[in-house]
């Protein structure tokens, strides 16, 4: 029996319903967040532009996977376009990507920006409604943790950035601004599409962990089957949200500042999972009913930097605390349990970074050469899985954060090859406590105006790649995962 994945259905119907309430349709396209604080847009004449990509991607993992060979490689055919509409007063934007897996036979769709916004006494006060991107925390930005803003992240990778979904509000005053967001709505981080297959939870992603088919049970080993139960969309989706943001600079060289809070639902979609009613008539076999849940926390941040004419430098702090939710069993006419439902609860988070990048003039550049330095030390308490009495159950995914001690050095680089532009980045990541390296190079070639020609290898290197390395975090869990990568783009 297949189900539906669960994240590709809650975020279609959120996203419908939020182009219904603006009047266009439900589609956009990629944008990466600024490294540095973004301003709003100057008033401009009346002026519409539309800019896209058609691409072909294939990708090649040097370890074959051992449950599904398909997942070996893959080829992409991928639609990126965004459609920008300004007059004096108003902004408009739509960003889209859409494609499809030739090999995989599935397709996806992803929204990053959907909005209009009016300004008032120029930009002194700025009102959009849609699903926008903003800068709200640096260290969130550069080490892409997604706890202020949702990701698209069937790439763990390579996220895409997605807005918040609502209702914004922001006042400048010289150097001041207050920026304020509500929301009635849930739009969720999209992860890898997950379906049930003869009983096991299954995803054509090599970035999807499947749970073990076997488990302790009213302590016996026991089999499991696992079954999703999806609950009524409205309970996923009227999950409200509110948040704010306090900056000073950060549009010319100088000092800047900014402070963060927030209380709204956690962009993951959390789980909770009942293994006891089938016990009975299966022996040692145990359906387990799997279904999505919506949990909430408070963020609160703050950043502080200079900001120079080829450089930043500045330090961030930003603190994730959820709140505690038991899971409500199922009762029958007779007030008892008819369900024993254990709920994952996130554990707190507190993130300290420090982020340095700078524009060096190299010979043989074209362009400066961008060089970024990032440190990241975060204290993380693992997800438990508790039951309605608050007691814990059991760990099934115990860590929300991909690095919790880690340096990266980033190099971006501009030349020409043969006439022709060519460009180059390169990332590595050396993570302190999980021991291992992840080393990340891409380049891209421009042989004609509209063409583009990308090449990159990623490679995950933990320092113990042997079987008896039982790690769960990120590096380790997905050691894998190596590949080759290459695509070719039309521009328009």
């Amino acid at each position: 029996m297949h189900s539906k994945g669960i994240s590709m259905l809650v975020t279609s119907f959120c996203l419908l319903g939020v182009s219904a309430l603006l009047g266009v349709p439900a589609q956009a396209a990629p944008q990466s967040s600024s490294t540095l604080p973004r301003g709003e847009t100057p008033a401009a004449p009346s002026k519409a532009q539309a800019a896209g990509a058609v691409r072909y991607e294939f990708t090649q993992y040097a370890t074959p996977s051992p449950d599904n060979p398909k997942l070996n490689q893959s080829q992409l055919m991928a639609a990126d376009l965004a459609l920008d509409y300004k007059t004096s007063s108003t902004t408009s934007r739509l960003d889209f990507t859409g494609g499809k897996y030739l090999d995989l036979n599935n397709s996806y769709f992803s929204v990053q920006e959907l909005y209009t916004s009016a300004r008032f006494r120029g930009d002194a006060l700025t009102v959009s409604a849609g699903r926008k991107i903003e800068f709200w925390s640096q260290v969130d930005n550069d080490w892409q943790l997604g706890l202020w803003e949702p990701k698209y992240n069937i790439d763990a990778l390579r996220p895409v950035n997605q807005g918040l979904t609502g209702l914004f509000v922001s006042s400048r005053y010289k150097d001041v601004e207050v920026l304020a967001y509500v929301s009635p709505i849930f739009v969720p981080t999209i992860n890898p599409d997950i379906s049930e297959k003869d009983g096991s939870l299954r995803s054509d992603s090599r970035w999807y962990k499947t749970p073990s088919d076997t488990g302790s049970v009213l302590n016996r080993d026991t089999k499991l089957a696992y079954s999703i139960s999806m609950p009524e969309l409205n309970k996923l989706v009227s999950n409200p949200g509110a948040g704010m943001r306090l900056r000073y600079g950060g549009h010319e060289p100088g000092p800047w500042a900014s402070a963060n809070f927030a209380r709204k639902p956690i962009n993951s979609l959390f789980i909770k999972y009942d293994y006891n009613l089938a016990l009975q008539a299966t022996g040692s076999q145990a359906e387990v009913d799997v279904s999505p849940t919506v949990s909430y926390h408070r963020l609160y941040g703050a950043d502080a930097g200079w900001l120079f004419e080829r450089s930043m430098l500045s330090v961030s702090f930003l603190t994730d605390e959820p709140e505690t939710e038991k899971p409500e069993n199922d009762k029958d006419a007779l007030g008892e349990n008819t369900t024993d439902w254990i709920k994952q609860e996130p554990g707190r988070l507190k993130i300290y970074a420090v982020h340095s990048q700078t524009q060096v003039d190299v010979p043989g550049f074209v362009e400066p050469v961008t060089l970024a330095l990032d440190y990241l030390k975060a204290d993380e308490e693992e997800t438990r899985d508790i039951d309605e009495t608050g007691e814990v159950r059991g760990s099934l995914f115990p860590y929300r954060l991909n690095y919790t001690n880690a340096a990266s050095f980033r190099v971006g680089a501009s030349t020409r090859l043969y006439g022709r532009p060519l460009l180059t980045s390169l990332r590595y990541i050396r993570e302190f406590d999980q021991q291992g390296s992840l080393y990340s190079l891409m380049g891209q070639y421009l042989p004609a105006r509209d063409w583009t020609l990308t090449v990159g290898v990623d490679l995950l290197g933990p320092d113990d790649g042997s079987e008896t390395n039982t790690d769960k975090r990120f590096l380790n869990q997905f050691r894998a995962n190596d590949r080759v990568y290459g695509g070719l783009s039309y521009v328009f």
